[in-house]
């Protein structure tokens, strides 16, 4: 299998990948390697070049677009720091389901992806604590109702 068809392959494949996350930065590398397959295409037989090229390519993409990335997310990142959230009420937009596949839940003006730390199904409207946070995803327990 020669180069180009790899680095297609590859670029595809992180093209694809991007589309499961929301962070704009695998984007990058797929255009890079698909960059790298069409110049491979045309002239550069060294591997080592090719690579090179990637490299340099990846790293420009990255470092120039960090910010456009910001601005079409509409808010800079920050990062959140577990005291921030954990021990935070939220309210559940979107039924958190007890196989953990999908939930939602609205916190201080932020909607974060939600799973039951118990495993229980927890319905839209209620009251959660977050008990921990784990990458993007939040572990919730439903606040009992005071009687």
């Amino acid at each position: 299998m020669s180069w180009e068809i790899i680095w297609m392959i590859l670029g595809f494949i992180l093209l694809i990948a991007e589309m499961f996350t929301v962070t704009f930065f695998i984007m990058w590398f797929g255009v890079s390697a698909l960059f790298t397959a069409l110049l491979s295409w045309l002239w550069i037989d060294s591997f080592t070049l090719q690579l090179l090229i990637f490299a340099i390519v990846s790293f420009l993409l990255v470092l120039f677009t960090r910010k456009l990335a910001n601005k079409m997310s509409g808010e800079p990142s920050r990062k959140i720091t577990q005291d921030e959230i954990i021990g935070k009420t939220g309210i559940v937009t979107e039924t958190i389901l007890s196989d953990n596949s999908k939930g939602l839940v609205k916190m201080n003006g932020q909607v974060w992806r939600a799973v039951s730390e118990n495993g229980t199904e927890i319905e839209r409207g209620r009251k959660v604590i977050v008990k921990r946070l784990y990458g993007v995803k939040i572990y919730v327990e439903e606040i009992e109702k005071e009687n």
